[in-house]
């Protein structure tokens, strides 16, 4: 999963020698050699992350807009794993943008958010902070809503955040403030972020 998560991160292609080569190299020694431990596979695994890796790289390109959204996955996954919580990934699932990226209400959230400028609001709506994992069947219940509105109302047949199983939008219905701003995204995305890197390079 570790060596997954790098290549979401990389700009080189799974076929470059720091993974393919690398995951055909020790799969063969695992297959091979009857003395070849998982816990020696795992080792192998620490140390080529360790040689070939820099943590504060890795943390710098979780912070920019645009990841990957499997990376959506992985947070909610390392999230629900922090809280001790059973994180089960059946039924229709959708990422959803917390900030919605587009809607009717765009100008008035993007006052609420404290984003003037159209390309900078993008931007935000595609941090890793401002999305969530969430049923299908909620996601296009709430819509384009504000933020008061996903996590504390119960919204036409369909629940706002307070009807989800995913933790993480659980978490925000308890949360401290009714808007959702840049500075809000930018708190999540640091967390994730962090929380992603340290399990990469487990810290």
């Amino acid at each position: 999963m570790r060596i997954g998560i790098l290549i979401e991160l990389s700009e080189l292609s799974y076929s470059h020698g720091l993974f393919k080569r690398f995951l055909e190299k020790i799969n063969l020694l695992y297959s091979q050699v009857d003395t070849f431990s998982t816990e020696s596979l795992i080792d192998k695994v620490r140390e080529h992350i360790r040689l070939n890796f820099e943590y504060e790289n890795v943390k710098q390109t979780l912070l920019e807009s645009g990841v990957s959204n499997a990376l959506i996955y992985v947070n909610e996954y390392l999230f629900a794993t922090e809280h001790a919580i059973n994180l089960k990934l059946d039924g229709n699932i959708d990422i959803e943008h917390i900030m919605p990226k587009s809607g009717i209400n765009r100008e008035h959230i993007m006052h609420d958010v404290g984003v003037d400028d159209p390309d900078e609001f993008r931007e935000y709506a595609e941090k890793l902070g401002n999305k969530i994992l969430l049923e299908s069947e909620i996601n296009r219940g709430i819509g384009d809503a504000w933020f008061r509105t996903k996590k504390e109302n119960h919204i036409s047949k369909g629940n706002g955040y307070i009807g989800s199983k995913f933790p993480i939008a659980q978490s925000l219905v308890t949360y401290t403030k009714d808007t959702w701003t840049k500075e809000d995204i930018d708190l999540a995305t640091e967390k994730a972020a962090k929380r992603i890197a340290d399990f990469v390079f487990e810290l």
